[in-house]
């Protein structure tokens, strides 16, 4: 599989996970369904390696790469621990559009901590996503 297709199965999967998770933290905490879903995610991406022949056990070490990730994997914990929160508390329609913003927020960080181009179109973008994420999440 290309890129694309990745990207196409990533956005059908991950666009279902909002509506799944509210509707299963109507009678479920929070807390307990960050809990089941990691769990899969973590024995599905094991199983997935597995498949793939990849050895990833000796990418866990202190390199200075591998820095980086343990300190993604705090981010992604208090993001996606968050994001459950704020599903289990409010609506789809206002959660996901403001946990969304991350997209163009990660531009930004792109462009400053990473130094990738900044261009016109990219700034329009950009400035059109926050646009359109205030007046759906309204």
């Amino acid at each position: 599989m290309n890129q694309i297709t990745y990207a196409i199965i990533a956005l059908i999967a991950y666009s279902l996970v909002a509506p799944l998770v509210k509707l299963g933290t109507k009678a479920i905490p929070p807390e307990a369904a960050l809990i089941i879903t990691n769990s899969i995610l973590v024995i599905s991406t094991i199983i997935w390696s597995l498949i793939r022949g990849q050895n990833v056990l000796h990418f866990i070490s202190l390199d200075r790469h591998a820095i980086y990730l343990y300190v993604a994997g705090i981010m992604l914990g208090v993001g996606i621990t968050s994001y459950y929160m704020a599903l289990g508390l409010g609506d789809v329609s206002r959660v996901v559009p403001i946990f969304g913003l991350y997209i163009a927020l990660s531009s930004v960080f792109g462009f400053f901590l990473l130094g990738e181009d900044v261009t016109v179109t990219k700034l329009v973008g950009l400035v059109l996503a926050v646009v359109s994420i205030f007046l759906v999440s309204r």
